[in-house]
């Protein structure tokens, strides 16, 4: 729906830095995990838990959009 996707948006936008970054190279740029550890001097493993930590905190911001909607 439209709102979803709008607050899919203000989700995504409210991430951190690095969290965004690694899922807009990831899911725009579609560089895998290891091209984005050399793009952003991380180590795979890093890259992979920012990647997780980044779908954790949209998770959490989606269900609360969705709970204030009702």
């Amino acid at each position: 729906s439209k709102a979803m996707r709008g607050n899919l948006v203000e989700a995504l936008k409210s991430l951190p830095t690095q969290q965004s970054r690694v899922l807009q190279l990831y899911y725009v740029e579609e560089l895998n995990v290891y091209e984005i550890a050399q793009v952003l001097d991380l180590s795979p493993g890093r890259v992979s838990q920012v990647k997780s930590e980044a779908f954790k905190t949209l998770k959490s911001k989606l269900v609360s959009f969705a709970e204030s909607d009702g």
